[in-house]
């Protein structure tokens, strides 16, 4: 999904950037008028995110030994991309154009963030 050679973000910026998106995931439904339903996603995928970067194995662990791999994490953003429309589709969020502007917003500049990614292992020499 990624395109070769780009690289813009390291993982130091890669780990922040899924920490601060995961607070922006559970104060948006807070200042936005946004459905119940959309509220829910939003508080999963926070959580979500918060549970696979806190076990990832970014240049500053959250947590003693990593459980999950940088190129594990890679996969499991590749695969939560179709879930998260499914997941928004099927829950009939899309329906309503707050919600939707919401929840397409995120996905766009989630992908954004993982396309421009720079997903070689980490090199601990550098401090990435």
């Amino acid at each position: 999904m990624s395109i070769p050679g780009v690289g813009l973000i390291s993982h130091y910026a890669h780990a922040r950037i899924d920490f601060a998106a995961s607070g922006v995931m559970l104060l948006a439904p807070l200042l936005l008028p946004l459905r119940r339903r959309t509220t829910v996603i939003s508080i999963l995928l926070a959580a979500s995110g918060f549970l696979v970067g806190s076990h990832t194995a970014y240049p500053f662990p959250l947590r003693g030994t990593p459980l999950i791999s940088w190129q594990d994490h890679r996969r499991i953003e590749n695969a939560s991309f179709p879930a998260y429309l499914f997941l928004s589709a099927g829950c009939g969020a899309l329906c309503f154009r707050p919600d939707r502007t919401y929840l397409l917003l995120l996905l766009a500049s989630y992908m954004l963030v993982h396309t421009l990614t720079d997903w070689s292992e980490p090199d601990a020499e550098r401090g990435q």
